[in-house]
């Protein structure tokens, strides 16, 4: 199921993750490939370490960047599905 403004979401288990300068250095478990994240990114997943619903990470990265909040949903809503593809995030199913 895609993600929506009212998912849930944080950063998985299935990862590990340290700062690196300004840059956000994280290596899947599952694929023990790694992948980085700069700018927003970083700032994004800090956001993560706690269940946010994507309706608050917008609201949090509008609010620290200059970006409009439909602008920023529509590049962060992609941006969260590829990283739960890659198991480096998880959608919290609320219940």
């Amino acid at each position: 199921m895609p993600l929506s403004r009212n998912s849930v979401v944080v950063a998985s288990d299935d990862q590990v993750s340290t700062t690196v300068g300004e840059e956000v250095v994280i290596l899947g478990m599952h694929d023990g490939v790694y992948y980085g994240l700069e700018h927003v990114g970083s700032r994004l997943w800090e956001l993560l370490r706690a269940p946010r619903r994507v309706s608050e990470l917008v609201a949090a990265i509008t609010a620290d960047f200059d970006v409009e909040a439909d602008r920023c949903e529509q590049d962060l809503l992609p941006l969260l599905e590829r990283l739960a593809e890659r198991r480096l995030v998880r959608e919290v199913l609320e219940g």
